[in-house]
């Protein structure tokens, strides 16, 4: 792996074990825990937008299409082939409706941005402010049953944080890692801890205090060097390169943990 990539895959490490810690809720049954979570989806969709730019930057469209698409498609269907045997729900309209379990309506409005990835690519940060009013606006509009971010068109807000990550990505140039910058993320946290702001983070899809604390974990990690070599990040690489396998099967535990 990259060393300059290490950092991309443990923070889908950290949030894949956010979403775990999340569903899992009924095991603890302590929502202070829960709240700390909050940034597990933002985060990835932030993340989605930053590979989706890195794609765009190597391959023309129809490559990233055949890229990115193919490699949601295929496991996901093989994911709801599995989970509707085994929670006993019907094959097709599960799949289209992206229902097999709660979770997958992840997947519905994470196709629908990567959809529209390559028409975003073309927008530079002057966009920022427009792509936010629309974001927000399409959390007004319900476009289908599914529950949080894949109720709205591209997610809602999340539109304006997957567009966000690719801004980032197109400018990575500007935010070369410094130690400061965690430093002050950390001193953002700490504030969201003393001013109990935690409980104010829970929206999905996420308002702008969700997308502060989300960003404010990005750079916390972001710009911290991590070492590939140490244990504990090669761990949370591994389960980030695993991530999207990882959310599709978790539901399993379910029959489990209701």
């Amino acid at each position: 792996m990259k060393p300059r990539y290490v950092w991309l895959d443990f923070l889908k490490g950290l949030a894949i074990v956010a979403v775990l810690v999340d569903h899992l809720y009924n095991l603890y049954k302590n929502p202070l825990v829960q709240y700390h979570t909050s940034y597990s989806v933002a985060i990835f969709i932030f993340l989605a937008g930053i590979t989706s730019a890195m794609t765009l930057s190597r391959h023309n469209t129809f490559q990233f299409y055949k890229k990115r698409l193919v490699s949601i498609i295929i496991p996901y269907t093989i994911a709801t082939i599995v989970l509707c045997l085994l929670f006993k729900k019907p094959f097709f309209l599960s799949l289209i409706n992206f229902n097999a379990a709660g979770p997958l309506y992840f997947i519905a409005f994470f196709m629908q941005l990567i959809l529209i990835a390559p028409i975003l690519n073309k927008l530079n940060y002057l966009f920022l402010p427009l792509i936010y009013l629309l974001a927000f606006s399409l959390n007004r509009f319900h476009f289908t049953n599914l529950w949080g971010g894949g109720e709205f068109l591209f997610g809602g807000s999340f539109l304006f944080l997957f567009f966000l990550g690719m801004i980032f990505y197109k400018n990575i140039h500007l935010f070369k890692p410094k130690i400061i910058y965690s430093i002050l993320s950390l001193i953002i946290l700490i504030c969201f801890e003393y001013f109990k702001l935690m409980p104010a983070t829970w929206h999905n899809p996420s308002y702008p205090l969700t997308m502060t604390y989300t960003l404010t974990i990005f750079f916390l990690f972001y710009n911290l060097n991590l070492n590939a070599q140490n244990p504990l990040i090669r761990f949370f690489s591994f389960l980030g390169r695993y991530s999207l396998y990882i959310f599709l099967y978790h539901p399993l535990i379910f029959l489990v943990y209701p």
